[in-house]
């Protein structure tokens, strides 16, 4: 794979600029990691996104979105461990602004302090990255 970052640290760029980047790399597809968060500090798991279907009709990559998210969400489960919390759909912009299938994950809460806890462990950020890869080559392989 040629893999493009976006970003190697954590200098700011712009939503709608890393679709940017995608769309002129003509990249096969958009995978965008993260670490949740939310005022629930009791909150956990893995959750993948993929863009809305609102308005529908609108995002022209929404199945194979979908099937990447399964893929990549299947093996984060696995890998992991944690809480299923789900493949969702919402409006987000790197899924909306992104020519190609797009998901967004959230591999686990950094504000749970558990989870925050195995974030900062290098095998467990290791079994991530082999989880998401793994997914990546279910999906150019035809599954699901």
């Amino acid at each position: 794979y040629d893999v493009i970052l976006t970003r190697a640290d954590d200098t700011f760029i712009p939503l709608k600029d890393r679709s940017i980047i995608a769309n002129n790399a003509k990249a096969d597809i958009f995978v965008s990691i993260h670490c949740n968060a939310t005022v629930n500090h009791d909150a956990t798991g893995t959750s993948v996104y993929t863009q809305s279907e609102t308005p529908p009709g609108v995002y022209p990559n929404q199945e194979e979105s979908r099937r990447l998210a399964s893929n990549i969400h299947k093996e984060l489960l696995r890998s992991l461990g944690l809480n299923d919390a789900g493949i969702r759909r919402k409006n987000l912009s790197v899924c909306r602004e992104t020519n190609a299938p797009t998901v967004l994950i959230e591999v686990a809460f950094i504000d749970n302090k558990i989870e925050e806890i195995l974030l900062n462990i290098p095998e467990f950020q290791q079994a991530a990255a082999k989880a998401i890869l793994k997914g990546i080559e279910n999906y150019f392989a035809g599954g699901m």
